[in-house]
Formats: C-alpha cells, structure tokens, sequence
C-alpha cells in the first residue's frame, strides 16, 4: 500500500474489464508470432526489451503522450525535453520503433 497500489479483480471469463492488460496483449502477442526464439532465455531477453520499449520509448495517448516511465514519475508533457528528428528507438530486430516529431 505504501505505494498506492492496490489489487483489483475482475470477473472470472471477462478480459474486457481490464483494458491495460488487454492493450499490453495485444500490443505483445502479434510480435511474438514474427520471431523465431529458440530458447527460454531468449524469451526472457526479448521480453525484458519488450518491457523497456513499451515503459520507456512508446508514448501513450491515453499517458497525454507520456511514456508510462515519465507518467509514473509525474512528469508533465510541456516539461519532457525531446529533441526534433534525435529521439527514438527501436526493439525486436526493428519490429517496434519509436520516434518524436514534434518540434
């Protein structure tokens, strides 16, 4: 609790009541299928660089674009400095990319 988290259940057989897992899925499942991992430690790789491009590099709409790394340490849009044209990422062999536009 110190940290304000909460657990929250949801009814038995209905994944639409949780939207943020149903949006991580569905952002996951399709790159999974276009990778051949050969190994259990291999998974685990490109989980973990999954995991960072999705907290650290993706903004989210629903986030007033923030990643959820920058929402989570409450920063605000005006105050993320990005520079035009320098900012990005990539991950999965260049199956997710990122980059800022704004000027």
């Amino acid at each position: 609790m110190l940290t304000g988290i909460k657990r929250q259940g949801i009814d038995p057989g209905c994944p639409w009541q949780n939207g943020r897992i149903e949006r991580l899925f569905g952002a996951l499942k399709p790159l999974l299928r276009q990778l051949t991992i050969p190994t259990a430690c291999g998974l685990q790789a490109r989980l973990r660089e999954f995991a960072y491009f999705y907290n650290h590099v993706r903004v989210h709409q629903s986030l007033d674009a923030l990643t959820p790394a920058e929402a989570w340490s409450r920063q605000v849009r005006s105050t993320v400095k990005r520079r035009c044209g320098q900012w990005g990422g990539q991950a999965l062999d260049g199956l997710l990319l990122g980059y800022w536009l704004r000027c």
